[in-house]
């Protein structure tokens, strides 16, 4: 009996319900990625792999793999070395306080909401 688990990723390649089958008999888990597709398209691929599941009388669970924040800096002047441990600023873009204050320390986020939840010393890693 082997100790892994197997999680396969619904991806294109596995939209023939051929392959799909052979797939799943091995798979222990299926996940979604929900940065792709729409709902209508997600529900679709659930269906296929409930019907193909249960004609192999395999109950396999599937997961929806939810998208988290994504961080994008602005346009920088020029490069910006980040030590570990090393201090600087992220403002929200169009700061131009921020980013005079700190010229070679400052890094506008496309994060605007936590600019004015974030705290000094606050780390980001």
């Amino acid at each position: 009996m082997r100790k892994t688990k197997i999680v396969i990723t619904m991806g294109p390649a596995l939209q023939d319900s051929s392959k799909l089958r052979e797939i799943l008999l091995e798979a222990d888990a299926v996940r979604l990625n929900a940065s792709h597709g729409d709902p209508e398209s997600r529900a679709k691929v659930l269906s296929e792999v409930r019907a193909v599941s249960l004609e192999l009388g395999r109950h396999i669970p599937i997961f929806l793999d939810l998208q988290g924040p994504k961080w994008r800096i602005g346009l920088l002047d020029e490069p910006v070395q980040l030590e570990v441990g090393s201090t600087g600023v992220l403002h929200s873009p169009g700061n131009a306080r921020a980013h005079r204050l700190c010229v070679g320390r400052a890094i506008a986020s496309s994060r605007t909401f936590c600019c004015g939840q974030a705290g000094p010393g606050l780390a980001v890693g």
